[in-house]
Parts: structure tokens; C-alpha cells; sequence
């Protein structure tokens, strides 16, 4: 663990003045003239509330009790069916990655969460028959000025009489993080999708095709007296996944979930008791979950779902956790992998009363999977399933586990083709809002290096000369 090693001096303050100090370590002595701090993330951003829940464990996941799931809904949807049939590719989101670049003083700039995109939003048919897709990044910082270059992996598959329906759910809720010494606000949603089957079709299996969060702190949900400070929160949990489908009567049902943890940081997002950032009692989500349910009779296609991949580490770590994992399917002509699951937990780390605060502020998400080449002989593949939720060193060190999911598509057809390891890119770069502090104010989009001033972005993949 890299630790700044400070005493409280004037060089101090003035590294604390240039990052905002958002969260030293509260384990360090604060009377001592060599105490150790972690000088913290700087985010003029929003913060977000918690549940009443406590977690008094030293060293594991946050023991989130029933009644602490404040909104816990299942949605039914039945979204427009239409089936895609070879040469229309069908594109696989296989994961993204996003990371702050701004560094101030030698440190970079983390941030929470308050608008959060990543996901294959259309497909399309080109005049020469190939596939294409646009490709959609969002992220947000509130009111300080960073900028980054988000990729998003993906792959395709196509197959002569293969079924593919594209749709998307949509889930709006307001959570409730009021109450208690560490308050945490968990929010579980199931939604659940129906896809009509065509003749013939008796298998379908799910798979992601992205997200789109966004938070908002609404003004007339907060307490009396308690203005809503912005739309942002820091995470200790997230999680987004479709599970493997049911099929009956001409149709397949297919769950989606989402889980959002939110919390304090140990130092209440600033400077323990002297500048402290409130966090919003109640938060508003809307989340969007896209996905794509591929289905065709046993002679057309065969799934191998992956056990459950799962790994912890330390959160300051630089490099991701890659798991290697074979996944054993049909004996077929080419095979191509989806991703139906990627999630993380901060774990309480360190027996200081103030690390029951379990959120952190962010500098990189890093999720996805890289498939291998796929043995039409034995019918196996090897996949690297990524992940990485990485916090600097201004910011207080924390554990996390990692899980993730995954699925093997092996199409039997003899002009089957499969597709993995294309990245489509963006570019990302707020400048500064008014209200920033002045310190850490920060104008340089849309000139030198940095791309236009915008939190969204798109781009067009396609197929053509990929195969």
C-alpha cells in the first residue's frame, strides 16, 4: 500500500489546499506530528446518502440485513420482438472501461458516480449486408473539471437461423439512506423480461448489451433544512446482470437485476470536522439495462454458462484482476462469448470506527471480458474476465470483491462466424462548473489533447472486414 508519510506543516497544507484533502486516512493520529495520511480524493461533485445498516465486521463484505433492501421491485416488461437473421450480426457488449486522466499535483483526480453509460444502444443493417452498431459512453463529475477516454469492448456473432430480439428495461427508484451513525442506502431491482419465441426456436439464452445510470438528488425528498448538495454518490456496491432464461409456451423469461450500495467515505467526504461534505438523504435512479436474448433449435446453437468468477484485492492496486477461465461447450463451427454479469463490493478494511463508512470516491471501472479462440474440435474456449475498481492514493486504501459472469454462444451452422476483442472508443471532458473551487478549477476541454466539452459520446462500429 503507497502511503504519504506527512507532517502537519505548511507543505501539508498546501498539498491538502491542492487536492482537497477529500479523505486522510482516519486511522492516522491526528495529535501526532508524524501521523500517516492518505490525502484524500478531491471531488467538488455531489455525494450520496446511506442505510441505517451497520457493518461491524473487520474484514468482509457488509452484512446487509432483509429490511435494509429499501426498494426491492420486480417489473415485467414485454418488449417489441424481431428476430435478426444471418448476415445481421448480433453485437456482444463484452465490458467497458473508463478512467479519470486529470492529475493535480501529481495526484490524480477521482470522482463518485452520478452518470454512468456504457452500452451497444442500436444495430443496424448496412447496404452490403454487414452489421453495425453505435456505441454509447456517459460519464459525469459534477462540478470539477476531468476528462477521460472510455472504451467499450465488444464482439459480434452470425449464424444462419438464429434468433436475436434487442430490447432494453427501464427502472426508476428513490432510495432511502437516512438514519443511523454510518448511514448506507442497498437498493435491489429485479425486472423481468418476456421474449415471444418463433417456431422452431426453443432455446434462448440472455445476454448484457449495457447500462445507462443516472442519479439525481431531488430537493423536495431531502429533510427539512437539508438542501440537496448534488446528484453524485459514492459506491461501495454496484452490481448488473441477466440470469439464464426459462422457456415455455413460445416465450423465454429472463431476469435483470441491478444493486446499488451507496455510503459515506470515512472521512464524511472532505476533511474530517473541518470540511466535511453532507451527503444527500434520499437519492433518485434511473437505470436502463440493455440486452439481447439469442435463441435457435439444438441444431443451430448451444450455451455453456461460466460458474460464478469471482477475486479480492486491494482497491489502490494499478493493474486489474484478470481470471482465466475455460468454459467446456458443443463441439461446433464457431463460438463467441456474452457477458451477463460484473459487480463489486468495498469491504470494510481496518478496525477504525470511521472505515464503517464504505464509500469511496473513483478513478477507474474496468469490467469486461477477452475471449480466446474457440476449438471447434473440443468445443472449449478460454476467457479473461477483467476486473478493476481502482481508487489513488488521496484516497482512503479499501478492499474490494469482484464477480462476474459469463456465456459461451457456440453456433453450429457451417457459415457461422464469431467475433471478440474489437474496442470502440470516446471522449469524455467537463470543464469546471462556477461553484468549483477556485483551486481546483479546471477549463481545458476542446482544446490541446482534450476533446470537446461534452459527458456523452457515440461512435458507429461495424463488422465489415472484421471477420
Amino acid at each position: 500500500m503507497t502511503r504519504i508519510m506527512m507532517r502537519f506543516s505548511l507543505r501539508a497544507a498546501v498539498l491538502c489546499a491542492l487536492v482537497a484533502c477529500g479523505d486522510s486516512d482516519p486511522e492516522a493520529d491526528a495529535g501526532s506530528a508524524d501521523a500517516t495520511a492518505d490525502v484524500g480524493g478531491m471531488d467538488a461533485d455531489t455525494d450520496a446518502a446511506t442505510d441505517a445498516a451497520t457493518d461491524t465486521s473487520a474484514d468482509s463484505a457488509p452484512d446487509v440485513p432483509a429490511d435494509a433492501l429499501v426498494d426491492s421491485q420486480t417489473d415485467t416488461r414485454l418488449p417489441d420482438t424481431g428476430a435478426l437473421s444471418s448476415p445481421q450480426a448480433a453485437f456482444l457488449w463484452q465490458g467497458f472501461d473508463h478512467e479519470w486522466l486529470r492529475n493535480v499535483a501529481g495526484f490524480r483526480v477521482p470522482h463518485r458516480v452520478s452518470r454512468l453509460d456504457s452500452a451497444v444502444t442500436e444495430v443496424f443493417s448496412r447496404t452490403d449486408g454487414e452489421g453495425a452498431a453505435q456505441t454509447a459512453f456517459a460519464q459525469s463529475t459534477g462540478v470539477d473539471g476531468n476528462y477521460m477516454d472510455p472504451q467499450m469492448r465488444w464482439g459480434a456473432l452470425s449464424s444462419a437461423g438464429l434468433f436475436v430480439d434487442h430490447g432494453e428495461v427501464t427502472t426508476r427508484f428513490t432510495d432511502d439512506g437516512s438514519g443511523g451513525e454510518y448511514p448506507r442506502a442497498m437498493s435491489s431491482r429485479e425486472m423481468m423480461i418476456e421474449v415471444a419465441l418463433p417456431t422452431g426456436v426453443d432455446q434462448a439464452h440472455a445476454v448484457l448489451r449495457g447500462f445507462q445510470l443516472e442519479s439525481v438528488c431531488d430537493p423536495a425528498l431531502q429533510p427539512a433544512g437539508e438542501p440537496c448538495n448534488s446528484n453524485g454518490f459514492w459506491p461501495y456496491r454496484m452490481s448488473v446482470g441477466i440470469a439464464a432464461c426459462t422457456t415455455s409456451g413460445g416465450s423465454a423469461t429472463c431476469a435483470v437485476t441491478v444493486e446499488i450500495g451507496r455510503a459515506w467515505t470515512p472521512n464524511r467526504g472532505g476533511i474530517r470536522g473541518i470540511e466535511e461534505k453532507p451527503f444527500n438523504d434520499k437519492l433518485t435512479y434511473d437505470i436502463t439495462v440493455l440486452y439481447s436474448v439469442i435463441g435457435g433449435g439444438a441444431d443451430v446453437l448451444a450455451a455453456t454458462a461460466s460458474e460464478a468468477i469471482v477475486a479480492n484485492a486491494p482497491a489502490r492496486n494499478n493493474d486489474p484482476q484478470v481470471v482465466s477461465s475455460v468454459l467446456a461447450g458443443a463441439r461446433g463451427v464457431a463460438g463467441a462469448v456474452g457477458l451477463t454479469r460484473f459487480g463489486f463490493t468495498f469491504l470494510r478494511t481496518g478496525a477504525a470506527d470511521a472505515r464503517q463508512h464504505l464509500g469511496r470516491y473513483i478513478g477507474r471501472l474496468n469490467f469486461g471480458i477477452e475471449p480466446g479462440e474457440y476449438d471447434p474440435a473440443s468445443g472449449a474456449i478460454e476467457v479473461d474476465h477483467i476486473m478493476q475498481v481502482w481508487i489513488p492514493d488521496t484516497v482512503v486504501a479499501t478492499d474490494v470483491d469482484y464477480e462476474m459472469r459469463s456465456v459461451l454462444l457456440v453456433l453450429k451452422d457451417a457459415d457461422s462466424r464469431a467475433l471478440a476483442g474489437q474496442v470502440a472508443d470516446g471522449e469524455i471532458c467537463r470543464n469546471s462548473a462556477p461553484e468549483a473551487p477556485l483551486f481546483s478549477r479546471w477549463n481545458r476541454c476542446g482544446g490541446g489533447d482534450f476533446g470537446p466539452e461534452q459527458v456523452e459520446d457515440t461512435s458507429t462500429v461495424s463488422t465489415a472486414g472484421r471477420w
